[in-house]
């Protein structure tokens, strides 16, 4: 019995070895004409990056919106940027392709997001498609506390903290009157 539990093992190490595996390559190599990248992202903006700080695997890029196109009516947006693939720098202005995910903004893999210098072309055909800003909740900075964390959740992990600690008191109490019997 333990001869074929054996052999098993090894033909299963082996198939697993010569077996063809599949490899996907990206699709994203050349980006695609920007009627096409109108059509699949969310929102398009030419923004200046203000600030960048990081969370997590992403980056959190703060950006002052110069134009906008689609999807975007504030003068200042935040966006999550993979910190992998994402080129944003301080101080850079850059013509972004971005999605909603969860209410919030993100450049996904493949995004044709491109310094505004590169981008004459697209911001050529995009003219026409300009949309009015308004001013945006980012502009006072009284409605972020901390590191960005808004008063709500720290708040809720402060309440949390101390129902904690009595939690724990009593529970102590209780097993010290217990053990004391």
């Amino acid at each position: 019995m333990r001869k074929i539990g054996l052999w098993l093992l090894a033909a299963a190490a082996v198939l697993m070895i010569a077996a063809p595996q599949r490899v996907n390559a990206l699709d994203c190599v050349a980006p695609p004409p920007v009627e096409e990248s109108y059509e699949r992202y969310d929102a398009i903006v030419l923004g200046k990056v203000e600030s960048i700080r990081s969370s997590g695997s992403f980056h959190i890029v703060r950006i002052a919106v110069l134009q906008s196109f689609k999807g975007v009516d504030e003068t200042r947006i935040e966006l999550r940027e993979s910190r992998d693939w994402g080129e944003s720098e301080v101080d850079g202005t850059y013509l972004y392709f971005m999605n909603s995910s969860i209410g919030k903004w993100e450049t996904p893999l493949c995004a044709p997001t491109v310094e505004a210098g590169r981008a004459a072309d697209s911001l050529a055909w995009l003219k026409d498609k300009e949309i009015p800003l308004r001013a945006s909740l980012l502009e006072s900075d009284e409605v972020r506390v901390g590191n960005g964390r808004s008063a709500d959740v720290i708040a809720a992990s402060a309440a949390a903290g101390v129902l904690l600690l009595l939690l724990a008191f009593f529970g102590y109490r209780y097993w010290r009157r217990r053990r004391g019997k």
